[in-house]
């Protein structure tokens, strides 16, 4: 997948060819997509499992730092425009 929307159109296509529709469903991506890949995740999936979210740090910026660098600052932006956008294309 290139992007979240598209990484959680592959899973679920994954997971109905294989005839399985968990009732939950751990979502794994980085801090600042949490909110984005869940919302994204709740509304393509139409048999409603839990979502567990669980983030982890892979970037070099982090809540308590992002703010002391330029390209923190723009990773930040960007996600929140990442955000901004999937909501007005109705991914959630």
């Amino acid at each position: 997948a290139k992007n979240t929307p598209e990484n959680v159109v592959n899973s679920i296509k994954i997971l109905k060819s294989m005839n399985w529709l968990p009732a939950k469903i751990i979502t794994i991506q980085t801090k600042f997509q949490t909110r984005r890949a869940y919302h994204t995740f709740k509304a393509a999936a139409d048999w409603n499992p839990k979502l567990i979210r669980h983030p982890v740090q892979v970037s070099s910026y982090g809540r308590e730092d992002y703010f002391k660098d330029k390209n923190g600052w723009s990773y930040v932006f960007f996600e929140y425009i990442k955000l901004y956008g999937a909501r007005l294309m109705g991914h959630f």
